[in-house]
């Protein structure tokens, strides 16, 4: 019994069949081109790039605060902002009001006493008025009658007055 075809015991299965040696070679597409299953190469939709296995067009993992450009490459997001859900555009994020934008896009709360500055960058205590104490929420509210506001401009407290000092309405003796 001989070898036919290159096929040990395949003899009778191939009586009156040609064997030619074929070679297969997988095809080389271009680039952000995918091999179909008849070998054919088809372009990937923009936003995506070729899978590493070449045989399908996939959305690329980039990195944190990166979106996916049109040529399915990555890119920063520019300070200030966030990748969208999408993944393909930046935007600002919706902070609340006692909240800060951070270079990276997210929002931080401010501490007590604090409020966002106007540019929502940065936590900064209020100005508030002659009388006006700040509150944990970073708003101003005016002291009571016959109080002063305190040294840490966060209390009022009444003045303290001589043995024959009255206290005013506006908290002076």
């Amino acid at each position: 019994m001989g070898v036919v075809g290159g096929l040990d015991g395949q003899r009778d299965a191939l009586r009156g069949y040609t064997i030619t040696a074929r070679n297969c070679v997988e095809p080389k597409c271009p680039e952000r081109s995918k091999i179909m299953p008849d070998g054919s190469c088809s372009k990937c939709d923009d936003f995506t790039v070729v899978s590493s296995d070449g045989r399908q067009c996939v959305m690329p993992e980039c990195e944190f605060n990166e979106r996916v450009e049109i040529d399915g490459s990555c890119a920063q997001c520019d300070s200030y902002t966030k990748v969208s859900s999408d993944r393909l555009t930046c935007e600002m994020p919706i902070c609340n009001s006692r909240q800060i934008i951070s270079v990276t896009g997210t929002c931080n709360n401010c501490p007590p006493f604090q409020l966002p500055d106007d540019l929502t960058i940065e936590c900064v205590e209020p100005v508030c008025g002659e009388r006006e104490k700040v509150s944990p929420s970073g708003r101003c509210s005016k002291c009571a009658n016959y109080t002063i506001l305190s040294s840490n401009k966060r209390t009022c407290k009444a003045p303290v007055c001589g043995e024959n000092e009255f206290i005013t309405e506006e908290g002076e003796c």
